[in-house]
């Protein structure tokens, strides 16, 4: 634990944050960005780029939690394995921070589980209503449903989008709402 030392915008616009503790030689700098910060190992995002340094001795990093990542909106699915969605049928992902996803299957609402580790997202077991729709809506839930079963982890693309990953790739590609609605 360091003491912040100072807050700051940048002129692009990020926030860069530094603690130190000149006694111990310590010295953070936490940079939040637009741009995410990956982790080499497992190509998870992060939000926040960090550098630790210790006299000469610097070692860069991510940092924040992923999970800031996926709350506080209503993801839109726009994909599900690569077949897309029915018009006019939305299929929703939501977050919450006590670990569960939640949201409109096509046909049903479904809730449902949510680990993050250092190196994997997983979602499940989901539960959902039992309300009977059109077989193509039915379908395109099953699918929906097997594939958050399969879901290994998670990125952020270049434009924003979600996308849910499995171990073959992508699973579920998914944007946020603009609107505010709930899943």
């Amino acid at each position: 634990t360091l003491p912040v030392r100072e807050t700051a915008l940048t002129e692009d616009g990020a926030t860069r944050i530094i603690a130190a503790d000149p006694d111990r030689g310590l010295r953070a700098v936490i940079l939040r960005t637009p741009e995410l910060c990956r982790d080499t190992m497992t190509g998870m995002p992060h939000p926040e780029r960090v550098s630790l340094a210790m006299g000469d001795h610097v070692i860069r990093g991510c940092g924040g939690d992923p999970m800031s990542l996926l709350t506080g909106r209503t993801w839109v699915v726009e994909d599900i394995g690569g077949a897309g969605v029915i018009d006019d049928a939305r299929v929703t992902l939501g977050f919450d921070d006590t670990g569960r996803v939640a949201g409109a299957g096509s046909c049903n609402r479904y809730t449902g589980g949510v680990r993050l580790t250092g190196e994997t997202l997983r979602l499940g077991p989901i539960g959902s209503t039992m309300m009977a729709c059109p077989e193509a809506l039915m379908a395109q839930e099953r699918r929906f449903f097997d594939a958050l079963a399969e879901v290994t982890g998670f990125d952020i693309d270049e434009t924003g989008a979600l996308v849910l990953r499995g171990p073959e790739g992508p699973l579920v590609l998914a944007r946020a709402t603009t609107d505010g609605s709930e899943p």
